[in-house]
């Protein structure tokens, strides 16, 4: 099944994928709900398929959808920014699952399954590493510091992690940064979050940051076309001086 989007862009579903395809012109088709979230279609004219031993495909179906692209960032993970699309099923029939090519602007972009996706529900498509959004992670030293009247009782390390994404596309672009932050489980191991940064560095984009877990760290951005944000998080971990910690 093909899907164009309000955009002119399309992202189909198809069965076969190793041989090369061809599209065949088709009238829209009655799509009637069967039995175990089944469907049938039927289509409103005959088509004819080429005896030529190639595969051909019949469209049977066509929803417009309103994707939202977002990016994804873990620079920690690796320096890439990766491309996710989430829209709905408009349509009032279920999108049965299967396999499904990605097309964007006419290109091939990526192959994946479609899952079951019922009428109105969200479903995400991964595009893949998005090269015109830059990621970069930062070196930066660790600090460690005796603390304590006598000879230092408490060790402290103060560990910063600096990420630059950079825009190069001519669009703005979403995009969602990720890192972590350690925990313990120890009452004599302290973490403590001593620094994030909180304001966009481009006048027209966006920053907000977020927590959902202590140790989670999120910043999502609207960062607009030829921008570049630098992120910053720093924490320190305080212990005793006669443990030992490890994984800093």
């Amino acid at each position: 099944m093909e899907m164009a989007t309000d955009d002119g862009e399309t992202m189909e579903s198809a069965s076969e994928e190793a041989r090369p395809v061809v599209m065949m012109a088709a009238a829209t088709s009655t799509v009637t709900e069967g039995a175990m979230m089944g469907a049938s279609f039927t289509i409103d004219r005959s088509a004819a398929v080429p005896s030529d031993g190639m595969r051909h495909k019949v469209v049977v179906g066509t929803v417009a959808t309103r994707p939202k692209f977002e990016h994804v960032a873990v620079p920690r993970a690796a320096p890439s920014a990766f491309l996710t699309v989430t829209a709905a099923n408009t349509s009032p029939y279920h999108l049965l699952p299967g396999p499904m090519q990605v097309f964007l602007d006419g290109s091939a972009m990526t192959s994946t399954t479609l899952p079951l996706v019922a009428p109105q529900e969200n479903f995400t498509v991964s595009f893949g590493v998005d090269e015109a959004v830059r990621v970069k992670q930062i070196a930066t030293p660790k600090l460690d510091q005796d603390k304590g009247m006598f000879f230092g009782e408490t060790k402290k390390r103060t560990v910063t992690h600096v990420m630059n994404i950079k825009n190069t596309k001519r669009v703005e672009v979403l995009i969602e940064v990720r890192d972590k932050i350690p925990q313990s489980a120890q009452k004599d191991v302290v973490v403590k979050l001593e620094e994030t940064t909180l304001k966009a560095s481009s006048p027209s984009g966006e920053l907000s940051f977020a927590q959902a877990t202590p140790s989670s760290a999120t910043w999502r951005l609207k960062l607009p076309a030829g921008a570049e944000q630098t992120l910053t998080l720093k924490y320190s971990v305080e212990w005793p001086k006669d443990k030992e910690v490890t994984g800093l």
